[in-house]
């Protein structure tokens, strides 16, 4: 109990100094993979790979752990997919999500979102690579990258 109101306390002093600054801090972070893109920050623009949520500090290491050794097995190669398809979400129909209409399933990695079901499995039956932007209708460049974030920080990445 004592660990957990740390925590918190340390959460919301790290959110005080950086709003200070000027930066974007999220209500709650959680933990979270996605694929990013090259001159976008994951937390501007991602295709998010496996949503955490919250975790405990030793799910948090073996996690890290499990990356590190999949990705020395099978290191991240980029990769591109055109997500070109507009949906609109929301209760104001002003959330753009982007789909793409082909893909290859094996460059998304689905074998380690099956290994991270371990720590949080999926509300849905399957896996649908999205991105959501304010104002693209297309976005066809290539992955850079891989990572693991909490919130808006990246814990671990890979490229």
């Amino acid at each position: 109990m004592i660990r957990k109101n740390l925590k918190e306390k340390i959460k919301k002093i790290a959110k005080k100094i950086l709003s200070e600054k000027g930066k974007h801090v999220p209500d709650h972070p959680t933990y979270w993979t996605c694929f990013y893109y090259e001159g976008d920050t994951p937390s501007d623009l991602h295709c998010t790979h496996k949503f955490l949520g919250d975790l405990e500090d030793d799910a948090v290491d073996e996690i890290k752990e499990l990356l590190i050794q999949y990705f020395k097995k099978k290191p991240f190669k980029p990769f591109q997919i055109t997500f070109n398809t507009e949906k609109l979400f929301g209760t104001d129909k002003d959330v753009r999500v982007l789909t793409p209409t082909e893909y290859n399933k094996e460059n998304l990695l689905l074998d380690l979102r099956s290994k991270l079901d371990k720590y949080r499995e999926d509300n849905y039956s399957s896996y649908k690579p999205h991105v959501t932007t304010k104002d693209k209708v297309i976005i066809d460049k290539p992955f850079k990258g891989f990572a693991l974030m909490f919130g808006d920080n990246k814990v671990l990445d890979f490229k």
